[in-house]
Order: C-alpha cells, then structure tokens, then sequence
C-alpha cells in the first residue's frame, strides 16, 4: 500500500514535532532556532558574550566553522542575545 505525501508547504508538520526554522549554516545544517536555543542557554553575560559564545557555539554546532559564509548571521544572533541579557 502506497502512503501519499502531500507536497503543499502548508501542510503542519506531523503532531510532536517542532519546527526548525530557517536554516542559517548549510554546511552543517545548523537551523536559527538550534542556533537561537545554544545562545539562550548560555551563562548570563558578565564578561561581555561575544567572542566566548562564538567559539562555544562553533565547538557545539560546528556552524560558522566550514566556508564561514554564515558568520555575520551568528554573530547578529549572538549580539541580539547580548543586549537582550544587558536590558533585562
């Protein structure tokens, strides 16, 4: 018996499964809210976020790590993140 397969983008995903997101590193295939997750659970900023969770999220992820072409949007996300901590 055959199963079809709807090939309609709106369709939702099957019950229990979450969204991805966009995908920010092709290389690895790391999505934004992989990304966005591994930021969020970061140790609160004292020392300035930056550079530390750059490198903690290339060591976890490997994004950022291969052609490097996604960079500016990890560093975005990473900066966002700061000043969200910085403000609250």
């Amino acid at each position: 018996m055959a199963t079809t397969q709807s090939s309609d983008p709106t369709v939702a995903p099957p019950a229990g499964f979450a969204t991805r997101g966009r995908i920010v590193c092709n290389c690895w295939n790391v999505s934004q809210s992989e990304i966005g997750e591994f930021v969020a659970a970061l140790p609160d900023v004292e020392h300035g976020l930056d550079r530390p969770a750059l490198d903690a999220l290339q060591a976890a992820l490997k994004c950022g790590t291969e052609c490097g072409s996604c960079l500016p949007e990890i560093r975005r996300m990473v900066s966002e993140r700061k000043r969200e901590r910085l403000a609250a």
